[in-house]
């Protein structure tokens, strides 16, 4: 779990006593710790004296800055799956790090399957939602990364990787009640580049 259940989406709590008895464990995280080590690291980084004086010793958990070596590569990775001309260089760069903080991070725990806590802390505070690296955690690590730490998603996310050795998500079934043979599939969460068909196209946040 990284953040809280968020009371607006109540539908995801869980009896974390019965994931227990089933063997799954549950490893909890705090928001700001991602936030501490990718957005709070790289105003250090840019601005070393300036971000001394406000925050004298603070260092952040695990810090990834631009300068990671590891960018580039995930950077092509991310290219080939999904197209990302229409956001901000500086943006899609936040994406990576923030990718790569939680693959450190699920490397060093042996974390399998991740909810995180989005609306709206991730837009207010990171100025981008946590979907394109969720859906990228999902591709390229096989650990689904869902929204709103809606852990039941997550574990059904990881056992479609363990019994069809292919990506899931969890998608509602939806009718607007407008017509009655339109049907949309939606959550609000990551959805693998292998579910989409051709190139898939990373937009701005239109709610």
């Amino acid at each position: 779990l990284l953040g809280v259940n968020p009371v607006e989406f109540a539908t995801t709590f869980i009896n974390q006593v019965e994931l227990f008895r089933t063997g799954i464990s549950l490893h909890t995280y705090e928001l700001l710790d991602l936030w501490g080590g990718v957005v709070l690291a790289e105003k250090q980084a840019q601005f070393p004296a300036e971000m001394a004086k406000l925050f004298p010793g603070l260092k952040p958990s695990r810090p990834v800055t631009s300068k990671d070596a590891r960018i580039p590569d995930v950077r092509k990775k991310w290219e080939a799956m999904m197209e990302t001309k229409g956001i901000p260089a500086d943006k899609v760069d936040l994406m990576i790090r923030a990718f790569l903080w939680l693959s450190d991070l699920f490397a060093r725990d042996g974390i399998d399957a991740a909810g995180i806590h989005c609306w709206t802390s991730f837009e207010q505070f990171f100025q981008i939602t946590p979907c394109a690296f969720s859906a990228m955690a999902n591709s390229l690590l096989k650990v689904p990364i869902v929204c709103e730490t809606d852990i039941c998603h997550a574990v059904m996310a990881r056992l479609a990787w363990a019994m069809t050795g292919f990506p899931g998500v969890i998608l509602d079934l939806n009718n607007s009640g407008w017509d009655p043979r339109v049907f949309s599939f939606f959550h609000c969460s990551q959805t693998p580049v292998e579910w989409i068909s051709g190139k898939a196209q990373l937009t701005t946040q239109t709610i």
